[in-house]
Parts: structure tokens; sequence; C-alpha cells
């Protein structure tokens, strides 16, 4: 069982945690204006190398930089203090412009969406994300949601005071409740110490060196092409290409050393959310755990660029010098050894590795008070109340209200009873929901105003499928998927899955399948949801299971016949576990 919290180590561990990240932060400042300094003299010694003047003989005549130097030297405290002062100028200007982006515009560039209302998995988010808004005091949070499979969060936030915390499907598909909370809460913790703005500004100042690394690099490569052989290239073109080299390598270097101190920073801020994380939940345990999944997760294939990676509570890139103990690991790296975060909890807990739950391939391990259960057979639940109805001296179903009417299996005078309720009969005349789709009927209208199975021209009954809102067609059953919610269920692992259906995703697993090449050159459909042509192609390279995706960019939707949802799932968990299926 876990024990009471020290608050003091953890408060200590804050306390230093934040006095490393201001040295360390002074100290990025303080080479950041080094080596503008060396940039000034780099560029005065280029100028020098590249302007040397000829004789009138042809002879080359060298410029005594001694006398430049001298020059500088009667005026150095001026310019020095001018170099300074641009210096700190353009350092400020860096972290008005990080604290200029608007959230909004970064959810858009990463893909976030808010949680969806009919998802409960979607809904224990945002209610944790609601408790983080009264634990922390900022309001509002907004949860948003990234349709990927990967496993990961991130937070951002604003000078408008607008923030916002964001999961991938993959990450609130695996964690429990507990573990969940504790990556909301480190995530939490992040925007009250305003580390978004410290991430992005030191990021900011190493990109300054980086882009005019990434121009001087251009400059001399058009040198360099303006003339390309050595009979072409003056003298001149060699001296300008020297200088040219001169400051890049400044630049490099200087790219380098103040990459080097803002990934110490992330560094430090990571350990003193993890520590506030562990204050403010009081279950440093669940955070370890938390943790530990993410890490053997696959974490990466998000669409941002690079420097966003610090704001994530894993990098998303993965690399083994992030999941090593070394010194080259520590150095080269925006967050810590996952390791070196897990002692450290453990430590405020005062527990061993032995405290930590072994890592679990079944992921949706819900522990809540939010009546979420688990099926135990099927992972297909329905939306609307299931109903039978009397034939003759049988009864027939279970099957939704909108099934009955649209299949002819139900008349208003006959008996049903709900399938939760077999006790309680009535006839469908007398039932509200049976008595309007009625209605509908004698009005000459379909049953309801669903959409229409491409293939047999069913209505689609909404259902949901390991929590995620679905829609099935009971005549053929197939399903379509609206945009995100493929992500949605292959992240989330559920058993049942019959010998038959293990064994077709065996013949689908095969890397060439004559079927596969057979239904490619079948006819193709029209997108339920918008009409628009929907292409055949495979689910993946990886998984040759053939789709019908929506070729509308904003659709986005896909069709798939009966059973290929199952092979998909199938073969997705079996790679995760011990590689394709044989």
């Amino acid at each position: 069982m876990l024990q009471p919290l020290s608050r003091e180590t953890v408060l200590d561990a804050q306390r230093s945690t934040r006095r490393a990240t201001w040295r360390l932060f002074t100290l990025l400042l303080g080479i950041y204006v080094f080596f503008f300094h060396l940039l000034a003299v780099g560029a005065v010694v280029a100028l020098a190398i590249i302007f040397t003047p000829r004789s009138h003989d042809g002879t080359q005549e060298y410029i005594d930089l001694n006398r430049v130097f001298v020059s500088l030297h009667q005026n150095i405290p001026l310019v020095i203090l001018g170099i300074s002062v641009v210096a700190l100028l353009t350092a400020l200007a860096q972290f008005w412009i990080a604290r200029r982006k608007n959230i909004y515009d970064v959810l858009m560039l990463m893909g976030g969406k808010l949680p969806d209302t009919n998802d409960q998995i979607h809904i224990r988010f945002r209610n944790i994300v609601e408790e983080a808004e009264i634990a922390t005091g900022i309001r509002p949070i907004q949860a948003n949601v990234i349709s990927s499979v990967s496993c990961n969060a991130f937070s951002i936030m604003d000078k408008y005071g607008n923030a916002a915390i964001g999961v991938t499907e993959g990450l609130i598909s695996t964690l429990s409740r507990p573990e969940l909370s504790a990556v909301i809460a480190h995530e939490a913790c992040h925007l009250v110490h305003g580390d978004t703005f410290l991430k992005t500004t030191a990021c900011s100042l190493f990109s300054v060196f980086e882009k005019l690394q990434t121009g001087l690099a251009k400059a001399g490569e058009a040198t360099v092409d303006f003339a390309p052989s050595s009979r072409n290239r003056g003298d001149g073109d060699i001296r300008t290409a020297i200088g040219i080299f001169i400051l890049w390598c400044i630049a490099a270097l200087g790219a380098f050393c103040t990459n080097l101190i803002s990934m110490a920073i992330s560094r430090e801020r990571e350990y003193l959310a993890d520590a506030h994380a562990a204050q403010m939940c009081l279950d440093p345990l669940s955070l370890a755990d938390a943790l530990r999944k993410i890490s053997t997760r696959y974490r990466g294939g998000l669409d941002f660029p690079a420097g966003y990676s610090a704001l994530f509570v894993m990098n998303p890139s993965a690399a083994k010098r992030d999941e090593s103990v070394s010194f080259f690991s520590n150095l080269f790296s925006t967050h810590p050894p996952m390791e070196k975060r897990v002692e450290r909890l453990l430590e405020w807990a005062h527990l061993d590795e032995t405290a930590l739950k072994p890592i679990r391939e079944t992921a949706l391990q819900i522990q809540d008070d939010e009546a979420i259960h688990l099926p135990t057979a099927s992972p297909v639940v329905d939306t609307q109340p299931l109903f039978f109805v009397k034939n003759g001296e049988s009864w027939v179903g279970p099957h939704t209200p909108l099934e009955m009417v649209t299949l002819g299996l139900v008349k208003p005078g006959a008996w049903i009873a709900q399938s939760d309720q077999p006790e309680t009969l009535q006839q469908a005349g007398y039932n509200p929901v049976f008595l309007a789709l009625f209605k509908r009927v004698a009005d000459g209208l379909r049953a309801d105003d669903t959409l229409l199975c491409p293939h047999c021209q069913m209505p689609l009954v909404e259902k949901q499928y390991k929590y995620a809102p679905a829609l099935y067609c009971p005549e053929c059953e197939g399903w379509l998927l609206k945009s995100g919610i493929m992500e949605r269920i292959i992240s989330r692992r559920l058993e049942g899955f019959t010998p038959a259906q293990i064994e077709e995703a065996k013949i689908w697993g095969q890397f060439t399948n004559p079927r596969a090449q057979e239904q490619m050159g079948e006819p193709e459909i029209k997108c339920p949801v918008c009409q628009a042509r929907m292409k055949r192609n495979y689910y993946s390279l990886c998984y040759r299971v053939v789709v019908d995706r929506c070729a509308s960019p904003i659709c986005r939707s896909i069709w798939l016949d009966k059973g290929e949802l199952e092979t998909i799932q199938i073969l997705v968990e079996q790679a995760e576990k011990t590689g394709p299926l044989a």
C-alpha cells in the first residue's frame, strides 16, 4: 500500500528544481549574449577578409587585422554595451513572440478536438480536466483529444489566460483513472508554473542561431554555385566563402550550446511538474505506473514542429538515449530518462520498484466511480434500448426500435417487452418511441433520417463500439466510422474475438493476399455521410485489410465490410505483442 507522502521531500524537490531552472536560464542568457559578441567579432574578421583591397600591379595587400581591433578597442565599452543591448532586446522579442502564440492555432496544428460527449472514455477525461481546474484555480482549461493511437499528453497556455491539456486516443485508452489523473495533474502543474512560455522562449533563443546557421549555409552554397569551377572562381569568391564559413562555425557553436541549455531547462521543468503532481494528487505511484506504460508504447506519429517536443509528457520522438541513464543521454534529451523520473517518484512514496504494477498488454483498465463497465463478451454496446417482439408463440429479438420498424418485425398492435424489463409488456403502438416511428412510416418517410448503408441501402443504426460512437448496418453487418473513430477503437483493448475471427486475421495477415487484390478491383461506393466517392485501399501497408475511405479530405469516413473491423484489431494487437501473425 502507498505510504503517506512526505510533503517536505516533495517541497524540497520543487525548491531545488526551481533554483536549478533559473540558474540554467541565467546561464542560457549569458551564453546567448556571449555568442552575439562572438558573432560581432566574427563579422568584423569576415569583412576584413572579404574586402581586402588589391594593389594596382595585381599583388595582394592584406589588411593588418590588428588595426581593426585597435580601432574597436578605443570604443570597446560602447561596442560591448551596444551588442549586449541588441542581444537582450532580441531575447525579449523572442519571449514576446512565444507569449503571442494563440493556443487555438497550436491545437489546430496538432489536430486537437474537443472530447466527444457520446464517448464514455472522452467524458472521463473531460471530468478529470475539470478536477484539475478546481485543484489549480486555472479556469477554463480546455480538454483536447488528438486522433492518434500513440500514447502522449501535452499542455499549453497563452498570454490571454487560455489554457489547454491535450491527450492522444492511445493515452486515455491505455491508462486507468488514477494513472490518467496523475498525468493530467502533471500537465496542469506545467500550466501553474508557466512552463509553456519558459520552454518556448528557451527554444526560441536556440532557434535564432539555428536559423542564422541555415541562412549562412545557403549563402555559402550560393557563392559556390555562382562560380562552380576553379577557373571561374575568383579570389574574392574564395574570401567570401571563408568569411561565411567563419560566421557559420560561430552560429553552429552558438546553436549547439544554447540547445544544450534549453534541453537542460526542459528536463528540470519535467522534474518540477512530477514533484508538484505528486503533491497535488498524493499518488506518486500512479504517476510512476503511467510513465512506465507510456514509455513502453508507441508515442510518435504526431504531426507538429520539432520545437513542440518539450511540451509533451514524454518525448514523441522516442530514442534510445531518452530511455537510458547516462551522461550523454542526460545531456542531449529534452526529457529526463523514464527510469530516473520513476526512481524519484518511488523515493517520495518510500517504496521500491516491486510496488509498481506489471505492464499489461490489455488497455482500457477503467477504475473509477463513473459507472463504466467493460462488456464480458462483445465490445459492441447499443445506445438505444433493446426490445423483444412476440411473433406467434415465440419471441423475436432483441432489436432496437429502429431495426424492428425498418425490417417490418413489429406492427402497432404487436406485444413488445424491453430486454432489461421482461416483465413489462405493452403494445408497440402505446410506446412513444415506436409510435413516432410508425407515424413517419405512415407519412411515407423512412423510419429515421439516419444514413443509409452504401451496399444494401438499409438505414444505419447508431451503436457504441468500445464506447466510441459508430454506425452499423444490421443487414450486411458493415460499419461506418467517421473521422477519428478508427483511432479510438484500435487504441482500446477488449477481449472477445472468436477463433474464427482470429483465423480470418491470420489469412489477411499474410504479406501477399490474393483476396485483397480481388477486393481492390471491386466497384467503388459512395460515402453515406457526404456522398463523395470512396476509394478502396489498404488500411495500412502493415495491415493489408482492404477498406473504403472517403475521398473528401473534410469527411474522411471509413466503411468496413463484415469482419474487417475485427480483423484489423486482431492484427494490430498481435503485432504489438509478438509481431505479425504467422
